[in-house]
């Protein structure tokens, strides 16, 4: 099965927001089912980007991203 993820679920579990970060951990973690396909646009990890250097700053921001990129 294919889905979608919109931008607000990413800055969601990024920013720890609740009560959302449970929901939109739930949806990110079926990316680890074979069954499922997980699609995002490019112009939501830029968004995620942007709030991950405003919140932690350029370095950790992009520890992190180099992370997220070897990871998956």
């Amino acid at each position: 099965m294919r889905l979608f993820r919109d931008v607000n679920v990413l800055v969601a579990v990024h920013n720890k927001e609740f009560p959302l970060f449970g929901y939109a951990a739930s949806i990110l973690s079926l990316a680890d089912n074979k069954r499922f396909t997980i699609f995002s646009r490019s112009i939501c990890l830029a968004i995620v980007f942007y709030f991950a250097e405003k919140k932690v700053g350029r370095l950790q921001r992009n520890k992190k991203f180099l992370y997220v990129q070897t990871t998956y």
